[in-house]
């Protein structure tokens, strides 16, 4: 299932990658390229067909596979902009009490069974979507990093897609900023990617060889 599923998100997410090359301002936000990637995935009727699941112990109900702002299995809190997995209701951070919640995936694909409440169904696929989060620490990236390989969640397979659109953007952005972004990536994750995770970063326009980053490297799409 899970093979089947991978192939079916990676040409819709080539679909998206072309999409963005060719018009960038297609997407005004985030959140626009959220509902295209999500309107490719619903056209396949794998992704949309009736699932039996089970609601509140009691309740049988039919779902679909493809879900919006599906939530994690496990917990998290913040320590600054991090997201810190943590299992307890609450944590003590520098003498605040934090309370811990699950996460959300911007889409995820899942596998419906009747064994599992329908709120913590195992999740096949996550695909965790940036654009033009030009912090050079990369801390959103972290996030979504983090909450597709913590143990707990038990992701198949996880996506990162880091969209720049530079159009817009000032000299200094584009000649330090950006650069700063890509060595920063390389750092983070070149050679120490975990396995169930691969990583897209495209640039709009595409003007140089590091404008696109795939990793692993042996990743194409």
């Amino acid at each position: 299932m899970l093979s089947e599923s991978v192939s079916k998100v990676e040409n819709a997410i080539t679909i998206l990658k072309e999409k963005f090359l060719q018009t960038p301002f297609s997407f005004y936000s985030e959140t626009d390229m959220h509902c295209f990637l999500h309107n490719v995935l619903y056209q396949d009727n794998y992704f949309n067909e009736s699932i039996d699941a089970r609601l509140d112990d009691k309740q049988l109900i039919q779902t679909i596979r493809l879900h919006r702002e599906y939530p994690t299995l496990g917990k998290f809190y913040k320590r600054g902009k991090l997201l810190i997995p943590n299992e307890n209701n609450y944590v003590n951070v520098d003498g605040k009490r934090m309370q811990s919640s699950r996460g959300n995936y911007d889409l995820a694909v899942i596998d419906p069974s009747i064994e599992a409440d329908f709120k913590h169904q195992k999740t096949t696929i996550a695909i965790e979507l940036a654009l033009n989060e030009l912090d050079p620490t990369l801390w959103h990236l972290q996030n979504d990093y983090a909450k597709i390989t913590y143990d707990v969640n038990k992701v198949g397979r996880g996506y990162l897609l880091f969209f720049v659109r530079k159009a817009g953007l000032s000299q200094e952005i584009l000649n330090k900023r950006i650069p700063q972004i890509r060595l920063k990536l390389r750092e983070m994750f070149e050679g120490q990617l975990a396995s169930n995770v691969k990583i897209l970063y495209l640039e709009s326009p595409k003007t140089e060889p590091e404008s696109e980053i795939l990793l692993p490297h042996e990743w194409s799409i």
